[in-house]
């Protein structure tokens, strides 16, 4: 007697955008930085707010906004969210702020989507640091 035969599964799965793969990544990253940074500080006030995070609650959720906006295809919405990250950029990080100005100024929603991948991978890929520094 052999084993049973069990049926072949389609090879054609749906999956998520690779994209939504990434983005989950990066953002449970991110969370469990600022988890790993709130052991180390101690937690804030309740009612103050915690400082350090200030500046990070605001791009985080923009940025969140703006894949909402790109995904159903808000191209209004899209190009706002991408003038209020130049503007939350702009005072501490520059160059961030201008890789995301080509989302403010696009002319279609696809154009705005290829600025935020760029955008991103901007992000992701950081100053490069220098091999030749450590012997």
């Amino acid at each position: 007697m052999g084993m049973p035969k069990l049926p072949k599964k389609p090879s054609s799965l749906p999956t998520s955008a690779p994209r939504q793969k990434w983005l989950s990544l990066l953002l449970a990253g991110a969370i469990g930085f600022f988890a790993a940074f709130i052991l180390l500080k101690g937690p804030c006030a309740p009612m103050g707010g915690c400082p350090a995070f200030a500046p990070v609650c605001p791009v985080t959720s923009t940025m969140d906004n703006l894949e909402n906006c790109l995904a159903s295809g808000n191209l209004t919405s899209a190009k706002s969210c991408g003038a209020r990250l130049v503007a939350l950029l702009d005072p501490s990080m520059p160059e961030l702020a201008k890789e995301a100005e080509p989302i403010a100024n696009a002319k279609n929603i696809a154009a705005a989507r290829q600025a935020y991948d760029s955008f991103l991978a901007k992000i992701t890929a950081g100053e490069p640091k220098s091999a030749a520094a450590k012997p």
